[in-house]
């Protein structure tokens, strides 16, 4: 359940659904703010540019040669 509220008197008043009752619950209080800039990492990270097939492939090979190096190499 995601709600946004207006802060009155420095209270916030949430309705909750009656199968909430007796529950125990986490309630986070986050200025609007941050959730608009978090929105907006969202978007970003997901809008991204992204890894193929054959660049994945050829990453893994690089770690897999890179995890036969000695010590004594270097």
């Amino acid at each position: 359940m995601r709600e946004y509220k207006k802060v009155k008197n420095s209270k916030v008043l949430i309705n909750l659904p009656k199968e909430m009752e007796g529950k125990k619950v986490e309630v986070i209080i986050l200025p609007f703010d941050t959730i608009k800039e978090k929105l907006l990492l969202n978007k970003l990270l997901l809008n991204g540019p992204t890894f193929g097939a054959a660049e994945i492939k050829s990453m893994r090979d690089v770690r897999t040669w890179m995890n036969k190096w000695k010590v004594k190499q270097f």
